[in-house]
Protein backbone atom coordinates (compact mmCIF):
# COMPACT_ATOMS: atom_id res chain seq x y z
CA UNK A 1 0.00 0.00 0.00
CA UNK A 2 1.73 3.58 -0.93
CA UNK A 3 1.00 6.26 1.14
CA UNK A 4 1.77 9.65 -0.08
CA UNK A 5 2.66 12.25 2.67
CA UNK A 6 3.31 15.74 1.77
CA UNK A 7 5.04 17.99 4.58
CA UNK A 8 5.39 21.65 5.15
CA UNK A 9 7.57 21.81 8.69
CA UNK A 10 11.02 20.57 9.50
CA UNK A 11 12.72 17.39 9.57
CA UNK A 12 11.51 16.02 12.74
CA UNK A 13 8.09 16.83 12.23
CA UNK A 14 8.68 15.08 8.46
CA UNK A 15 9.64 11.76 10.47
CA UNK A 16 6.42 12.00 13.00
CA UNK A 17 4.33 12.99 10.28
CA UNK A 18 6.00 9.64 8.63
CA UNK A 19 5.47 7.24 11.40
CA UNK A 20 1.86 8.83 12.74
CA UNK A 21 -0.03 8.44 8.95
CA UNK A 22 0.66 5.03 8.58
CA UNK A 23 0.85 3.03 11.34
CA UNK A 24 -1.34 0.18 9.45
CA UNK A 25 1.75 -0.11 7.03
CA UNK A 26 4.17 -0.10 10.37
CA UNK A 27 1.65 -2.67 11.87
CA UNK A 28 2.15 -4.87 8.82
CA UNK A 29 6.10 -4.26 8.24
CA UNK A 30 6.48 -5.49 12.05
CA UNK A 31 4.87 -8.95 11.96
CA UNK A 32 7.18 -9.70 9.20
CA UNK A 33 10.05 -8.36 10.93
CA UNK A 34 10.76 -5.96 7.27
CA UNK A 35 11.54 -1.90 7.43
CA UNK A 36 9.44 0.51 5.74
CA UNK A 37 10.45 0.98 2.26
CA UNK A 38 10.92 5.25 2.48
CA UNK A 39 10.95 7.40 -0.80
CA UNK A 40 12.26 10.68 0.44
CA UNK A 41 12.39 13.04 -2.59
CA UNK A 42 11.92 17.06 -4.05
CA UNK A 43 8.03 17.94 -5.44
CA UNK A 44 8.00 16.66 -8.93
CA UNK A 45 6.96 19.72 -11.87
CA UNK A 46 5.93 18.87 -15.20
CA UNK A 47 8.46 15.86 -14.94
CA UNK A 48 11.23 17.39 -13.21
CA UNK A 49 12.32 18.04 -9.74
CA UNK A 50 11.09 21.27 -8.29
CA UNK A 51 13.56 22.15 -5.87
CA UNK A 52 15.66 24.68 -4.25
CA UNK A 53 18.71 24.18 -1.57
CA UNK A 54 16.49 24.14 1.11
CA UNK A 55 14.40 21.48 -0.18
CA UNK A 56 17.92 19.41 -0.81
CA UNK A 57 19.03 20.05 2.47
CA UNK A 58 15.87 18.23 4.03
CA UNK A 59 15.45 15.86 1.81
CA UNK A 60 19.73 14.91 2.63
CA UNK A 61 18.81 15.44 6.66
CA UNK A 62 15.61 13.64 6.56
CA UNK A 63 17.48 10.80 4.79
CA UNK A 64 20.44 10.53 7.49
CA UNK A 65 17.83 10.31 10.09
CA UNK A 66 15.97 7.27 8.32
CA UNK A 67 19.12 5.53 7.71
CA UNK A 68 19.89 5.49 11.37
CA UNK A 69 16.78 3.45 11.91
CA UNK A 70 17.70 0.74 9.69
CA UNK A 71 15.81 -1.96 11.84
CA UNK A 72 12.20 0.19 11.19
CA UNK A 73 13.02 2.12 7.76
CA UNK A 74 14.68 1.64 4.58
CA UNK A 75 15.45 3.86 1.89
CA UNK A 76 14.55 3.16 -1.71
CA UNK A 77 15.64 4.77 -5.43
CA UNK A 78 11.92 4.38 -7.13
CA UNK A 79 8.63 5.80 -5.61
CA UNK A 80 7.67 2.37 -6.94
CA UNK A 81 9.39 0.47 -5.35
CA UNK A 82 8.29 2.15 -1.66
CA UNK A 83 5.40 1.69 1.11
CA UNK A 84 5.58 5.25 1.99
CA UNK A 85 6.49 8.35 -0.21
CA UNK A 86 8.07 11.69 1.49
CA UNK A 87 7.73 14.75 -0.42
CA UNK A 88 9.30 17.92 1.35
CA UNK A 89 7.42 20.82 0.28
CA UNK A 90 9.75 23.61 2.02
CA UNK A 91 12.20 24.00 4.66
CA UNK A 92 10.63 25.81 7.81
CA UNK A 93 11.06 25.81 11.96
CA UNK A 94 8.30 27.08 14.07
CA UNK A 95 4.71 25.92 15.26
CA UNK A 96 2.26 25.57 12.56
CA UNK A 97 -2.29 24.57 12.99
CA UNK A 98 -3.46 22.36 10.10
CA UNK A 99 -6.90 21.45 9.58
Amino acid sequence: MLRKVVVKTGVLMTLLLVVGLAPATLSAQRDRQDPVLVYVSAPLKDGFVDTNKDIQDSVKDLQGRLSKKKKVFRLVESRASADIVVTILMRDVGAHTYG
